[in-house]
């Protein structure tokens, strides 16, 4: 009975590593209704990026830590760069204005500026750079377009742009972020996930997932993690007329995602960017 049990978790940790002949899953790509006829037309992007990672804490109260996001942000939009940029665009900006931007504002957070660091609570976003906070209009079209986009693409029902980012108000606050970024499109990178100890974890460094899963803009529907990972959700926007043109959601699994190594081609990118379109 257990000799049968361990070839079930490695048939199924082999099964979330596995990729198709034409590379990983696309189960969850979309794309958006004049997604062909609007690509040509998108030389330039921009990228935003805001992720939160949860630190699972062997002893005491779990909490939001700042420096690891801020790492991860880094990571994640400095692969984002390399990747387009191989695919022919031109990436005239890149912004990390947050750390949990897209979580709800009406709730309270704990959170610390770096592991073991002093735990105290507030509401999101967690953190806001410099340049944003003094500019509140700014600041509010960013949070705006990044929750909406996340919403659009973390759903199922409908095809993301029926709900992100083509009304008005959306399109007023994509207008606002198009003149401080640039770009003929914006990618949005939103990034939730839990860093769980070794000590913790049942299947540190093995697994690899490709689940997708609906993420709140505020609580986790989990109370325990055996393992760390990270969800991503990819929104690529026409600057011009707020249409989500493609976008991707998946899990990853096995922890690492402050680590440079973490980023390389056939790791992070390689699951949420590869069936992203190359210029045309």
């Amino acid at each position: 009975m257990r000799k049968c049990f361990f070839v079930v978790v490695l048939a199924l940790l082999l099964s979330a590593c596995a990729t198709g002949p034409t590379g990983p899953t696309k189960q969850f790509v979309r794309t958006g209704p004049n997604h062909d006829a609007i690509l040509p037309n998108v030389k330039s992007v921009a990228i935003v990026a805001d992720v939160c990672l949860l630190r699972d804490v062997t002893e005491g109260d779990r909490y939001w830590s700042i420096k690891d996001s801020r790492a991860a942000e880094q990571c994640m939009i400095e692969s984002a760069k390399a990747t387009l940029t191989s695919k022919g665009y031109d990436v005239v900006s890149v912004e990390t204005p947050f750390v949990g931007g897209f979580k709800n504002p009406a709730l309270t957070f704990k959170f610390a500026a770096e592991e073991g660091g002093q735990v105290s609570e507030m509401r999101p976003p967690l953190f806001v750079t410099e340049g944003l906070a003094g500019d509140p209009a700014y600041q509010q079209s960013m949070a705006t377009i990044i929750r909406g986009s996340l919403s659009a693409v973390g759903q199922s029902k409908k095809p993301p742009s029926d709900i992100c980012c083509t009304n008005t108000d959306m399109k007023e606050a994509m207008d606002t972020i198009v003149k401080n970024t640039g770009g003929d499109a914006i990618l949005f990178l939103v990034g939730q996930g839990v860093i769980v100890p070794a000590g913790k974890s049942v299947a540190e460094g093995v697994a690899t997932g490709v689940l997708t899963t609906a993420l709140t803009l505020g609580m986790f529907t989990y109370s325990r993690w055996s393992v760390s990972w990270l969800d991503t959700y990819a929104a690529f926007v026409d600057a011009g007329t707020g249409e989500i043109l493609w976008s991707n959601s998946l899990r990853l699994k096995g922890g690492g995602f402050t680590n440079k190594d973490y980023y390389t081609e056939k790791k992070w990118p390689y699951y949420i960017l590869y069936h992203m379109p190359a210029r045309r």
